[in-house]
């Protein structure tokens, strides 16, 4: 469970030029894409206060957004009380947004949160990145979690929670992950991840968690 910001891009040299292009200060190590060592880019991977400081937002004249990239924690799989599978738990939201402006507020202190994964029978933690001036905060959306037997939750969440039998699959929430797949006859289904929907089960095999 990281966050990732992808900070700046601009022409070749140690500094982007003044004015024109988005700027940020952090104490995290600022790391050089290995593809296009103009693209600079920070992972944050607690939760971190005061995370990152935008000093100067930039121009339409070089670049003037952020690129973020932010995960939530992943859900439980499900709990039972007698010997029917539960089914696994949905991955953590992940989030992109590739032109953030923060509604045209970027200059300022962002914080950040950093959901963690739980234990069975519990929906993961959201992750969040959050101005500290003003601004709307984006959020991942933690992982639903998985149903079982005689505990047959509907685990909502970034993506959906699997099905056990005579539960319901959890939905995942749009553009940031799947649901979960459906149970069949005894058997648990995989969680939802962000490039697919859980597998249904099989008979004689439950079902695969989702990419």
């Amino acid at each position: 469970m990281s966050y990732i910001i992808n900070p700046y891009r601009y022409g070749a040299g140690d500094d982007p030029p003044g004015g024109d292009y988005v700027e940020i200060s952090t104490s995290a190590t600022v790391e050089e894409d290995m593809y296009d060592s103009d693209y600079k880019y920070f992972v944050i991977d607690s939760t971190t206060s005061s995370a990152f400081t935008v000093t100067d937002a930039g121009s339409s004249s070089g670049s003037e957004t952020i690129e973020v990239y932010l995960i939530a924690g992943g859900g439980g799989g499900g709990k039972t009380s007698t010997w029917p599978a539960a089914a696994g738990g949905g991955a953590g939201g992940y989030l992109r947004d590739l032109s953030y402006d923060n509604g045209g507020s970027l200059a300022q202190v962002y914080d950040v949160t950093i959901g963690a994964g739980q234990p069975a029978d519990t929906n993961g933690d959201d992750s969040t990145l959050a101005p500290a001036t003003s601004g709307s905060t984006l959020t991942a959306v933690g992982g639903g979690l998985g149903s079982g037997y005689s505990y047959n939750y509907e685990g909502n969440g970034g993506s959906g929670g699997g099905a056990s039998a005579g539960g319901q699959e959890g939905v995942g929430t749009a553009d940031q992950g799947n649901a979960g797949g459906d149970y069949f006859s005894w058997r648990a289904s995989g969680g939802g991840g962000a490039g697919s929907a859980g597998d249904i089960a099989v008979s004689g095999q439950a079902g695969a968690g989702g990419d």
